[in-house]
């Protein structure tokens, strides 16, 4: 699933373009239940799009991968979001080039209302950092930003760049490269549910809290979301192993 929602794509190719994912964030469709709709995304729509990788490979995603969301804390929106969607592409072109495909169109489109709540999906193409390298466990919290009212983005990055981030796990950083409602995501790789609670309550809030007393984020509209990684489709091996 990369149609559904608004997607923010960048009106222009810059230097800072080549190599983007794509990220997808939202709720189930209304009146399905969370293990209706993770069946759905992973092994029906899932499959769809790993039809679309092998019948157009140059028009496809060049990296998938589903996050689905099992809990959510700290920001009063963490409740809103039950998937993370991240998809691969060449540059920022090529995403909105893939959502014109006849297959897309054809395949894509037509299924995304049976798995998700439209009105509620929000995709941003992004500029991946990796931060802390290292083995990836199959556990991730994710840590969504939002900017305090009236701060530029120049002025949200360099404090969030100043702002030291937990180390004893992989880590990458996404930086949206167009205006939206997300202004900087925060994955973590965790090897298992216990670690990622713990961690999530502790170094992540910590992250969160202190983001928002330096005036730097808006209050109560960051999330920290622990969810189960599924990797459909590797890709090139230096997206693999996290260098793309």
């Amino acid at each position: 699933m990369f149609g559904a929602g608004a997607v923010d794509v960048p009106k222009q190719r810059g230097s800072g373009d080549v190599g983007v994912k794509l990220m997808i964030t939202g709720r189930r469709r209304v009146g399905q239940t969370l293990a209706a709709h993770r069946h759905h995304m992973k092994n029906v729509h899932g499959k769809l799009v790993l039809d679309f990788i092998a019948a157009a490979p140059m028009d496809a995603p060049r990296r998938y991968v589903q996050n689905h969301v099992f809990d959510g804390s700290f920001g009063r929106e963490a409740a809103a979001r039950d998937f993370v969607t991240e998809l691969w592409f060449e540059d920022a072109a090529g995403v909105g080039a893939s959502r014109q495909t006849a297959f897309y169109q054809a395949h894509l489109a037509p299924d995304e209302p049976n798995m998700v709540d439209d009105a509620s999906v929000h995709g941003m193409v992004t500029r991946e950092v990796p931060h802390v390298l290292g083995t990836r466990g199959p556990i991730k919290v994710i840590l969504q930003h939002r900017a305090a009212p009236g701060l530029t983005r120049a002025d949200f990055d360099q404090g969030w760049a100043a702002q030291a981030a937990p180390k004893e796990y992989p880590h990458t950083r996404c930086h949206p490269l167009s205006a939206g409602p997300i202004d900087g995501v925060d994955i973590f790789w965790l090897p298992d549910t216990a670690a990622a609670d713990a961690f999530s309550m502790g170094a992540a809030l910590s992250l969160c809290t202190a983001l928002e007393q330096r005036g730097f984020c808006a209050v109560g509209t960051s999330t920290i979301l622990i969810a189960q990684e599924h990797v459909l489709f590797a890709g090139a091996q230096s997206l693999a192993a996290g260098q793309g």
